[in-house]
């Protein structure tokens, strides 16, 4: 019975340390993902030339490529988490 209450004490003092390097480098892991401004405006700037080919018009390959790119550029815009420049992106 004494064994089992130390062990709880030993947990309740370990238990603030960890769980605030739990938020540390969770916090560090999601900067890592996101992207530098001049890197999304790169991913914005493709997306919107490959629209305006698709609006110009081309053959059926070329309409799929085209596509296909702009899902892959917007794929890379939300996972380094763009969203967040907003109106900084032209």
């Amino acid at each position: 019975m004494i064994r089992t209450f130390n062990t709880k004490i030993k947990l309740t003092l370990l238990a603030p340390p960890l769980f605030s390097l739990l938020i540390v480098f969770s916090t560090a892991t999601a900067l890592a993902q996101s992207a530098t401004l001049k890197k999304c405006q790169s991913w914005n700037d493709k997306i919107e030339s490959y629209q305006e080919k698709r609006k110009e018009g081309g053959s059926g390959k070329e309409m799929d490529r085209w596509k296909r790119k702009i899902r892959q550029h917007r794929d890379k815009f939300r996972k380094n988490k763009c969203n967040r420049y907003g109106r900084k992106l032209n």
